[in-house]
């Protein structure tokens, strides 16, 4: 199990698509992705666990687009600060 840290998010942020992504990359109800998101909206550093490595990649990459700052739980490097997997 991974774990992903959100901090924050940056001028805009896409809330709607946020929430998206915790319902599908982080397994959360839509009840608990939304109540995540409000959280962010409100400063709170939001922790979550997700299933493996590669969903938490996805999960990253898609918070990258939607402007959420967010990092693995097991670094200090934030998403947004990732070199290209190219």
């Amino acid at each position: 199990m991974a774990k992903v840290v959100i901090t924050g998010w940056r001028t805009g942020f896409d809330k709607i698509r946020l929430t998206k992504a915790l319902h599908e990359h982080a397994q959360l109800r839509l009840s608990d992705a939304k109540r995540s998101t409000d959280r962010v909206l409100a400063g709170d550093t939001v922790i979550l666990d997700v299933e493996d490595n590669d969903c938490l990649d996805r999960l990253l990459d898609e918070f990258e687009v939607i402007g959420v700052i967010a990092r693995r739980a097991d670094t200090d490097q934030y998403a947004v600060d990732r070199p290209s997997r190219t």
